[in-house]
């Protein structure tokens, strides 16, 4: 799930704009509510997790300009390292991951002691559903660098027979209705229910709690209770209730991805990561959280992630020519396996069932720099962009036509834009105009890249693999 660009521009991390019930990425504090679609949950009723034991608990965040604000760091989701230079946490929180942003480590976020460079992530995309839509929420972040000298906690699964258990949760989020976040705290959490099950019935017991409870949801009220009701189940092996018990702390927006774990053979072991949590009409957060558990694909996830970093099982192109893999336990255990496809004079890509391997080059149909084929401008991926293939864009759909660029680049040509225009506006075709100031958002007559040319600039997405198209 992902944020709107044109409404949330940056991350804040002080303001909430749920959509209904379930909450996501927090942004624009004049942001409207169906800007949110995936959550950022915080621990609410916690205690202040200090000291060493806890520094393999760390945030994800951007930096700040210390000649602006007090604070060095912004940060915006938890993790948690499982190894040197690897970190388990939500996959909805490197939806939005960034040049710049790193992990930082520490007690509080927006001073941390130390701050890490990102490399990539990978993700699990074989799964569907759940209630945030994710499948399995779960992501791997690699580490520009190894940290070596603090021990990685271990990561497991729960069953049913752990129902009942307690746990500890782990966040840098909101921890009060008045917004105060960006320091770690923990607090108990019990697992009330696991995959398969309803999170709304784990937490009130029963269907005729769980409907007097509907009111405070904010839902409209064309919704049935067992319409409502079905928006909580769980997704089979890959989520589960964690919280929402008379004593219990509360996750919130901000611990997305922050573990809820217990020791384990004397070892502090990750049992799931903070995915979605609920707003009512009184609290900020409520009814415990939805954790995203180890199911068998993310397992494999994990463990493929600390044995070939960005390189994963369904495979990677390392450049134009050069197929790489990581591979399973059934063929020898997870290893990165690579050949090198120019030697057969072919390059990477995909054959006609979708797996990655050598294929002959897509892009030998069109001429260098690319071609138009009416308004559809056709051009060859640029190395980083995964399999070779040709890109067909119909600029007519942009009020566009395609056309030659500067550098004599096939590309779509007339559109209106900011670059050179920040402040203003910009003419297009058949005299459409649209504008490039601050004031473009609350008119809603914004040019398509003005936060890439205006307001983003050199923030530039991180690399992922696996990712979801």
């Amino acid at each position: 799930m992902s944020v709107d660009p044109n409404h949330c521009i940056h991350r804040c991390l002080l303001t909430l704009a749920p959509v209904a019930a379930l909450a996501a990425w927090a942004c624009d504090p004049n942001a409207p509510d169906d800007t949110i679609e995936a959550d950022t949950p915080r621990i609410i009723g916690g205690f202040p997790a200090q000291g060493p034991v806890f520094d393999p608990i760390g945030a994800f965040g951007a930096p700040l300009d210390p000649s602006i604000v007090v604070a060095t760091h912004s940060p915006f989701c938890t993790g948690a390292l499982i190894a040197p230079n690897a970190v388990l946490t939500a996959e909805h929180c490197v939806d939005l991951l960034s040049e710049g942003d790193e992990f930082l480590i520490g007690f509080d976020g927006t001073n941390p002691d130390r701050a890490v460079g990102i490399l990539g992530f990978v993700t699990e995309s074989t799964i569907s559903g759940g209630v945030l839509g994710q499948g399995s929420d779960i992501a791997v972040v690699i580490l520009a660098e190894p940290i070596e000298d603090i021990e990685p906690v271990g990561f497991g699964t729960v069953s049913e027979t752990d129902v009942g258990d307690s746990y500890i949760g782990v966040g840098y989020g909101m921890r009060d209705n008045f917004f105060s976040n960006g320091q770690r705290y923990l607090g108990q959490m019990d697992l009330l229910g696991i995959g398969g099950s309803n999170h709304a019935l784990n937490v009130w017991g029963n269907f005729e709690r769980f409907a007097a409870q509907i009111p405070s949801l904010g839902y409209p009220p064309n919704l049935t209770p067992e319409m409502v009701l079905s928006l909580f189940d769980l997704l089979e092996d890959y989520e589960a209730t964690f919280g929402g018990a008379p004593g219990n702390a509360q996750t919130c927006f901000g611990d997305s991805g922050g573990p809820v774990m217990r020791l384990q053979d004397g070892q502090l072991t990750v049992f799931g990561v903070a995915s979605a949590t609920v707003s009512t009409t009184t609290q900020l957060c409520d009814w415990g959280g939805i954790y995203a558990t180890l199911g068998p694909a993310a397992l494999d996830l994990v463990q493929a992630a600390l044995a070939c970093d960005l390189v994963t099982a369904q495979g990677t192109c390392d450049g134009v020519s050069t197929v790489q893999r990581c591979k399973p336990p059934i063929e020898g255990g997870w290893d990165v396996v690579e050949t090198d496809c120019s030697l057969f004079g072919l390059v990477c890509g995909e054959d006609p069932a979708g797996t990655l391997t050598c294929v002959p080059d897509p892009c030998e149909v069109l001429p260098p720099g690319g071609s138009c084929a009416g308004d559809v401008a056709m051009t060859c991926s640029e190395p980083g962009d995964g399999p070779r293939q040709v890109v067909e864009t119909d600029c007519a759909a942009f009020q566009t036509t395609c056309g030659l660029d500067d550098q004599g680049q096939v590309t779509c040509i007339g559109a209106s834009s900011c670059e050179g225009n920040c402040g203003g506006s910009s003419p297009g075709p058949n005299d459409q105009i649209c504008f490039c100031d601050q004031g473009c958002g609350a008119f809603d007559d914004c040019c398509d890249d003005y936060v890439d040319a205006c307001v983003i600039q050199d923030r530039i997405r991180i690399p992922g693999a696996g990712r979801r198209p």
